[in-house]
């Protein structure tokens, strides 16, 4: 929450909307992951994570440049994982009502 609040503040400081700057933002974090050295046999040491900060980069770069029209979309991915967290916050409660009924 205070990364994006420090982005948003950013984004008035420079005068762009808030979705081009975490656009620029995640950018950077891709170029920054890019220029890690490689391993010996010259592949990335973090594949992974040059892969999610690629998807970062094109996802920041698609929402920004739709101009808002991606807004329901955005929502109904956050519902979905909010659906997630709490079906996983549930399970350990659940279980611990099957031990202590058994």
């Amino acid at each position: 929450m205070a990364v994006a609040i420090a982005l948003d503040l950013l984004a008035q400081r420079i005068q762009m909307p808030p979705a081009a700057v975490r656009a620029h933002v995640a950018q950077a974090q891709l170029v920054a992951m890019e220029r890690l050295p490689l391993g010996d046999d010259g592949a990335h040491r973090h594949p992974r994570l040059v892969e999610q900060y690629g998807y970062r980069a094109r996802a920041g770069a698609r929402f920004s440049e739709a101009n808002g029209g991606l807004q329901g979309a955005k929502i109904e991915h956050f519902e979905a994982v909010l659906t997630a967290v709490a079906a996983g916050r549930c399970l350990p409660c659940t279980a611990r009502a099957r031990s202590t009924a058994a």
